[in-house]
């Protein structure tokens, strides 16, 4: 009889240490997880970059982490239009971005993260109809959050543009990326003086981050003035040296070096 008790005392004891150290691990995923979200919400490169390699640490470890595989999603597809902008190869986050979302999205049909990590990548690809749809039926009628307005923005009538950037920077005045994205925009669209509007209010806010010398390079390269991209490229350079786009940016300025 006590060799019974022993045994199921045993066991229980296996239990609660069994769903005490499963309470602890998922503590300290969603620990990680909230810290690589904070890294996010800065949306300059560097902590962008340190998100998603601290994002992919916890689906190394713990690859049905729901709310990791939605925000690791919507970080590729911010690689991704980045590189898109610059000129390189997109298709490698593109992908990433796509099967993360379309997994969280087989779980939870309305995760938003999920949904804004599609309309993102319409919008970068230049679908603004598909892109819209979405945009449209998850806005809420007080949005608070900055990227769905952003986007809004994005896809309304040139005459509605503005009020909604204002509204979405009235919630952060500092959003690198929205300053970012609209003077790479502004390129695209051949309004230099526009671009240099937004570049100019980052250089406010943010005067030592990479995105400065990156939108530098871009505004140089549509000049061909090519002293402006190599001395533009070398403070990028210094900044983000072992960054994905800086080995890209490295390479095509050797490329153009020697004439290939």
């Amino acid at each position: 009889m006590k060799s019974v008790i022993r045994v199921v005392f045993f066991h229980g004891l296996l239990l609660i240490l069994f769903n005490f150290t499963s309470n602890l691990f998922a503590q300290s995923v969603d620990l990680e997880f909230n810290e690589a979200r904070i890294l996010f919400e800065n949306r300059d490169l560097i902590s962008i970059s340190k998100a998603m390699i601290a994002l992919e640490k916890i689906i190394a470890k713990n690859p049905d982490h729901l709310e990791t595989q939605a925000l690791l999603s919507f970080v590729y597809a911010h690689q991704a239009s980045i590189a898109r902008q610059i000129g390189q190869p997109s298709i490698d986050y593109e992908n990433s971005a796509s099967a993360f979302s379309t997994s969280v999205l087989a779980v939870q049909s309305n995760h938003r993260m999920a949904l804004k990590t599609n309309a993102f990548l319409l919008l970068s690809n230049g679908n603004r109809i598909d892109a819209k749809k979405i945009i449209d039926a998850q806005i809420q009628p007080n949005e608070t959050d900055i990227d769905w307005l952003y986007m809004q923005a994005v896809v309304s009538e040139e005459d509605k543009t503005i009020p909604i950037l204002s509204a979405a920077l009235s919630l952060n005045t500092s959003h690198v990326w929205i300053y970012f994205d609209m003077a790479m925009r502004s390129v695209k669209s051949n309004n230099l003086p526009n671009a240099d509007k937004w570049l100019s209010g980052l250089k406010v806010k943010y005067p030592h981050i990479a995105e400065i010398d990156l939108l530098q390079i871009v505004i140089a390269a549509y000049k061909n003035d090519r002293n402006a991209v190599e001395e533009h490229a070398a403070n990028f350079l210094k900044k983000m040296p072992s960054s994905l786009i800086s080995k890209k940016i490295h390479a095509a300025i050797k490329r153009q070096a020697s004439g290939n």
